[in-house]
């Protein structure tokens, strides 16, 4: 392996290793003490688009078993979609062309500079 293919090896390895860590501390503020079960499970991920999509679903998944779905989903799923990731009795963010930030914007601009 050359050097740089080395490099390049220790650095994914490396934001596995961070991905890996980000995921349980998510995992374990949001759900407590993780099972053995799922923690092999995640070992056993290679891919860094997956860890992220995970890190994603534990932040936003409602509950535990709404988490456990995603995991299974493996390498196939790429987008976190559905009612599921809403957060009850969350309303949708406002679009920008809502009259708040329109409101927001015209007294922006309307500041005088200094």
């Amino acid at each position: 392996m050359s050097e740089p293919e080395n490099l390049q090896a220790r650095l994914r390895k490396a934001a596995l290793l961070v991905d890996y860590q980000d995921l349980l501390a998510v995992l374990e503020l949001r759900f407590g003490s993780i099972p053995d079960g799922t923690l092999e499970e995640i070992a056993r991920i290679t891919r860094l688009e997956t860890l992220e999509r995970l890190i994603l679903a534990a932040a936003n998944a409602p509950t535990w078993k709404d988490f456990q779905v995603e995991l299974q989903a493996g390498d196939a799923a790429f987008k976190i979609l559905g009612n599921t990731f809403v957060p009850e009795g969350e309303p949708s963010p406002p679009s920008p062309t809502t009259p708040e930030i329109n409101s927001f914007s015209d007294t922006i601009r309307d500041v005088p500079d200094d």
